[in-house]
């Protein structure tokens, strides 16, 4: 009986035994349906599909395989398991990548591609590493560029996986995740304002300023693309040459390409416009009534101008002003000719409210009288002698605003005015209650006689 329970108490020892055995080195792994020995390292990670629509992985690791469809954590042992990827029908193996915390890190040395499809996993011990694997559908679609047809050039470049596809620029077509890059070159005429996606995505727009280009780079999605454009006619500059006796303005000087400029020239007085022309480089510009359509490029205008025929007689001379000290410059009307009757100095209805200047050279005999009528300025120069023998008339007649007279110099050699009269008054300001004659300079005599 003795020996009995000892057989009977060692065969059940020998049962705890093997028990324990199995249980030290063999462990079950329920979530993956792989069985590894325990008595090597064992790694932990976990397979998760981006998209589950677009495909599958097969996990091989020694003589066991696992299925995922969509997310499974797994345990293995040291064989370094092989993951086939396998999209399903219109989808196409994207990405393989490596996450710890959700962040992705570095794959290099443990994720190793084996051929298109097959990867291996080397990972080391004590690892809590999520692989995720992405599909995207592999189905054509458009990318149109509208508004685009005359105002620029452009070049588009599709990457599949890091390689260049060639597409027609005419119609292009593109799949899910592929790198679109557009290059707009606007003609010289346009300025790109705007592009817009449709439907609005990200995207990323740069501007080369040297040499004007506009790159536009997206991401392609699983759906039709639309590229708007929308240009402005680009602006340019109107440049000024300097000029004498007279100034050119424009209305507009940045104006857009095609826009109407118009020029407004005021000569001084005494002179009108000769010549007024446009430039665009070498190449001149019609002007029109003052008027020209202004081209894609910056411009240059110049003006001449000349003595009115009526003032052809003028000349730039210097004068005293009130204060007998401050010398200036005019442009005036010589007076060198002697003359009978009556000499006018006063303008057209145009000259009305102008300042009209007449300068005395040399020795000048009116034998008559003068009259003036608006502003007046007369300058008698260093030397002359305006001498006017009114004989049976007014020798000087004032109507109108004002008569100013000045000199060119102080001392003996100042201009000098004589005016004499027999039967009238020398000088008359009849009528006018609001005229004046100044004299701020010149040796002046009025004197009268009556017969």
């Amino acid at each position: 009986m003795k020996q009995l329970k000892r057989i009977i108490l060692s065969t059940i020892a020998a049962v705890v035994i093997m028990l324990l055995s199995i249980s030290l080195f063999t462990k079950l792994d329920f979530r993956s349906g792989l069985s590894v020995p325990a008595k090597a390292e064992t790694y932990d990670y976990s397979i998760k599909i981006v998209d589950n629509r677009g495909g599958k992985v097969t996990v091989t690791s020694g003589n066991n395989s696992v299925t995922v469809t969509s997310e499974a954590g797994l345990n293995t042992y040291g064989q370094n398991p092989i993951l086939t990827v396998e999209p399903y029908e219109n989808f196409r193996f994207y990405d393989i990548g490596l996450f710890e915390n959700g962040r992705e890190i570095e794959s290099t040395g443990i994720i190793v591609k084996q051929n298109n499809n097959t990867y291996r996993l080397q990972l080391p011990i004590e690892c809590n590493y999520e692989v995720r694997v992405t599909f995207v559908s592999n189905k054509d679609h458009n990318i149109t560029i509208k508004n685009n047809s005359n105002n620029a050039d452009y070049d588009i470049v599709v990457k599949r996986d890091g390689h260049v596809i060639s597409i027609d620029k005419r119609s292009p077509i593109a799949k899910e995740r592929d790198e679109i890059e557009i290059k707009f070159v606007p003609n010289q005429r346009y300025d790109l304002k705007e592009i817009t996606l449709t439907p609005n995505i990200d995207r990323t727009i740069k501007h080369d300023q040297s040499t004007d280009p506009y790159t536009l780079t997206f991401t392609m999605r699983d759906y039709d693309i639309t590229v708007s454009s929308r240009y402005e006619n680009k602006a340019y500059n109107i440049n000024f040459a300097s000029t004498e006796h007279g100034t050119v303005t424009a209305n507009n000087t940045n104006p857009k390409w095609g826009q109407t400029i118009t020029l407004n020239v005021t000569p001084e007085n005494g002179y009108q416009i000769s010549s007024l022309t446009v430039m665009d480089g070498n190449s001149q510009i019609q002007v029109s009534n003052n008027t020209f359509t202004m081209p894609a490029a910056d411009v240059t205008v110049t003006a001449e101008f000349e003595k009115t025929n009526a003032d052809q007689d003028q000349q730039e001379v210097t004068y005293l002003d009130a204060d007998g000290k401050t010398e200036k410059s005019v442009v005036a009307k010589v007076i060198s000719t002697s003359t009978t009757g009556t000499l006018n100095l006063w303008g057209t209805i145009d000259d009305i409210d102008k300042d009209l200047w007449y300068v005395v050279t040399g020795n000048v005999d009116v034998t008559g009288s003068i009259q003036t009528g608006g502003k007046i300025n007369l300058i008698l120069a260093d030397g002359a002698h305006l001498n006017v023998n009114g004989s049976g008339y007014y020798g000087l007649v004032v109507s109108g605003n004002y008569l100013n007279i000045f000199s060119q110099s102080l001392g003996s050699n100042m201009g000098k005015m004589t005016v004499t009269s027999t039967g009238q008054p020398g000088a008359s300001f009849a009528y006018q209650n609001d005229l004046n004659m100044t004299i701020n300079g010149g040796e002046i005599t009025i004197t009268a006689e009556r017969g």
